[in-house]
């Protein structure tokens, strides 16, 4: 089993459940603009209408099937 590596996270403000979060390696493939998301500061707060998310940023080793396979089998064995 690999550790993340770089971990780090941010606390991001949006005003829709619908709203994404992050930008996909896809969305920049197709070239698809650039989201407007602003980073939570307390001296600004919430606002009325505004929901306060978690974005977690980490990095993942390379992996082999076996190693994938276990990863799977262990989330699942949790619910």
């Amino acid at each position: 089993m690999h550790l993340p590596e770089h971990v780090s996270y941010k606390l991001l403000v949006s005003t829709s459940s619908q709203q994404d979060l992050a930008q996909s390696d896809e969305d920049v493939l197709l070239e698809k603009p650039a989201l407007d998301i602003s980073e939570y500061s307390e001296e600004k707060g919430l606002k009325e209408g505004e929901s306060l998310n978690l974005q977690v940023e980490l990095e993942l080793g390379s992996s082999t099937c076996e190693s994938g396979y276990r990863a799977i089998s262990l989330l699942h064995d949790r619910n």
